[in-house]
């Protein structure tokens, strides 16, 4: 009888669930997707928020509030900032992410509605979408149509046992009505017209009004349910560190409405059609990263918009033609995806063309190639880059790269990672444009190209000279002009440098030593030479992108004079003469101190003082010190102590190192070595030439 009834309980559920299915309004039937066939479970109806970040004209809401009701299920809202559904995840995206995420609880908090926020940290590892998912009676999320989340969706069908919909909420245009891809924008058009004029006719809707619905919480583990500090929370992340916060673009849907209405103020649609493509000016409303993370609606920017045809063309068409694209081509991650001539031509004319420059070159913008240069400078620091520009950015990365596919990975690892609005599928429609998709064959074909257009850096840098982009870029980025000090100049504080430098941070460096290198050290010997008692080589096993690209900068040394990698183990690197020579050409841009102590760190009203023996050595905006801990609590006062992690908690054990050389073949045994100093660890190390050198370390105890 309990089974008979909860059966009944079951079917009356998916009975109410089918009929408000098919009640559902025509402008939200044509945005949903089911993807199973699942009963309704238990729990309450539960909205995914991930690329919808805002309340206002959210279709996907929008359902859930309606499933909530005709089900008479409590609502659970919740957020989720995990690696697993986020492969370019960074300090980058997730501040901007987690800013709009906040602002979002607030404005849900003064209806006394909660937003469970989940963000992966050391502590809390991994995404809690089996949890979501088992707590929930209907799963509801946005569609976003890329390569990564198609695979995260694959793993929650899996595993999910309840009714699970995905909503269009990002589209003027609906994409289920495109079922086969639309490769032309003037075929998108004029297929479109219609909808896209009415988005534009449209009246602002009615404030929203929350129906009498209960709003429960998932009571996941690790959720933020107080106010945080967003640097600190996101410090422990397992995620890109190198990639820094932009200093001049808050997230959150309050930050979108400022800088839309200075650009409006600015006249900026009045202009648009003749200023868009000036990378110099300010030519273009900048929404692009608040409608990939959806705190800003396209049916919002449709109606202030419409005043300006080139706009609506470039919001709507070019736009939701690569959202419409991604959705018909699962494979858009791939150059499988790109039309085949596009592919022949690439192929074929680019056999012979000369090697391009490095990943790491790339990565840092140090290639010969001064205006793509810029281009890369102004991702790097302001996570963003015209699209004029990207335009011609991505053309020099397809004429330099050795292969199509190639080409195709350099454009979406540093697109991605270090745009705000990566991996989006408006990303891919740009980035994929660069390979011939979207476009038409030209003839006559030539080297390199092909019938793919080109597109000259030489010929865009006359009109967008590389040095005015650059002081553009250096003008808005806030972390110019920021002076950090770091104590210490061995490994940690060398990369520390390198990070810092490359947002534009000015970095001055320390060691009381006369050489860079810390636990990389080489020190004089009674005879000839010297004993290089630190670390000889490295191996780089990680595959997180973080190790390819140190891979990749590693190898572009290999072959030089102080870095070379080993033959026979892959992935393996060593010192040519002694790894200490190579930091030295790393720390070279740096202004380097050495043999200068430091005695005190002082922190000011405004800044923080670094004290040598007998003078300042200059104020700072951050310090870092990457000396051991009996060595730092010294150095600091009681105002930086509360600051810091108890260094009277880290307990070193003190050991004692022999360094000593024989004539080549006259060292003692190994073993022999080793019972000297009470079975301690031996070592043969990097020394003069005809001498065998040895490290004998002692047991702490």
């Amino acid at each position: 009888a309990i089974d008979a009834q909860f059966s009944l309980w079951r079917t009356l559920d998916q009975m109410a669930l089918e009929s408000k299915y098919k009640q559902l309004p025509e402008e939200l039937l044509e945005r949903v997707r089911w993807l199973n066939e699942h009963d309704v479970g238990h729990g309450p109806v539960v909205y995914w928020f991930h690329r919808c970040l805002r309340l206002e004209e959210n279709p996907a809401l929008d359902a859930a509030l309606h499933l909530a009701a005709a089900l008479h299920r409590p609502l659970a809202l919740v957020a989720e900032l995990s690696t697993e559904r986020d492969p370019y995840a960074s300090m980058r995206h997730w501040t901007f992410e987690l800013e709009g995420l906040l602002e979002l609880r607030a404005q849900l908090s003064e209806h006394d509605i909660p937003l469970d926020i989940y963000v992966e940290s050391d502590g809390h590892p991994g995404s809690r979408y089996r949890e979501i998912v088992e707590r929930a009676g209907l799963l509801v999320t946005e569609d976003l149509p890329v390569a990564s989340e198609r695979a995260f969706r694959a793993k929650l069908v899996d595993v999910v046992q309840v009714p699970f919909l995905v909503v269009d909420a990002s589209c003027v245009i609906p994409m289920n009505h495109t079922k086969k891809p639309i490769r032309r924008a003037f075929a998108f058009r004029d297929r479109y017209k219609d909808i896209i004029e009415a988005a534009c006719r449209s009246t602002e809707p009615p404030g929203r009004v929350w129906p009498s619905i209960t709003f429960s919480s998932l009571a996941l583990d690790g959720v933020l349910n107080e106010e945080i500090d967003v640097a600190k929370v996101l410090s422990l992340a397992p995620i890109d560190h190198s990639v820094a916060a932009v200093s001049d673009t808050r997230g959150g849907r309050r930050a979108a409405l400022e800088r839309w209405h200075a650009f409006v103020e600015s006249q900026g649609l009045r202009r648009y059609a003749k200023r868009r493509n000036d990378a110099l000016g300010d030519g273009v409303s900048r929404m692009s990263a608040y409608l990939h993370y959806g705190f800003v609606a396209p049916f919002e920017l449709a109606r202030w918009g419409n005043s300006s045809e080139k706009y609506i063309d470039e919001l709507i068409v070019w736009r939701e033609l690569a959202w419409h694209y991604c959705k018909a081509v699962p494979a858009h991650h791939s150059v499988d995806c790109l039309p085949e001539w596009a592919t022949k031509s690439l192929t074929r004319y680019g056999q012979d063309k000369p090697a391009g420059p490095q990943w790491q070159q790339l990565w840092d913008g140090e290639t010969d190639d001064s205006f793509w240069n810029s281009c890369q400078q102004s991702l790097r620091e302001l996570g963003e880059l015209h699209n004029n520009t990207r335009m011609t950015w991505g053309k020099a990365l397809v004429e330099w790269a050795a292969s199509p596919e190639q080409a195709l990975t350099w454009l979406t690892e540093l697109n991605h990672r270090l745009a705000l609005d990566g991996n989006d599928p408006a990303s891919y429609g740009g980035l994929l444009w660069c390979l011939g998709e979207f476009d038409r064959p030209f003839k006559p074909a030539k080297p390199i190209w092909g019938e793919v257009r080109d597109r000259s850096t030489e010929i865009h840098a006359q009109r967008c000279p590389p040095e005015a982009l650059s002081a553009w870029v250096e003008s808005r980025n806030g972390y110019r002009g920021l002076r950090v000090g770091i104590v210490g100049a061995g490994v940690t504080a060398i990369a520390a440098a390198l990070s810092l430098r490359a947002h534009g941070v000015q970095v001055t460096l320390w060691d009381k030593g006369y050489n860079p290198g810390g636990r990389v050290a080489r020190r004089p010997t009674a005879g000839e030479g010297g004993i290089e008692h630190g670390t000889q080589s490295f191996y780089v096993r990680g595959t997180s992108l973080q190790h390819q690209r140190f891979l990749e900068h590693c190898r572009a040394w290999s072959g030089s004079t102080h870095l070379q990698e080993f033959d026979d183990s892959p992935n393996g690197f060593h010192g040519v003469g002694n790894l200490q020579g190579w930091l030295r050409e790393l720390i070279r841009p740096f202004a380097f101190h050495r043999q200068t102590a430091v005695n005190q760190i002082a922190l000011n009203a405004t800044d923080i003082e670094v004290l040598g023996p007998e003078e300042s050595l200059g104020t700072f905006d951050a310090v870092i010190a990457t000396v051991p801990a009996p060595q730092m609590a010294p150095l600091v006062g009681a105002d930086l102590q509360a600051d810091l992690r108890p260094l009277d908690e880290i307990v070193y054990q003190p050991s004692i190192v022999i360094a000593a050389a024989w004539p080549e073949g006259a060292a003692p045994p190994e073993a022999q070595l080793s019972r000297c100093l009470g079975g301690g660890t031996v070592a043969q190390q990097h020394g003069a030439p005809g001498l065998s050198t040895w490290t004998i370390e002692a047991p702490p105890k």
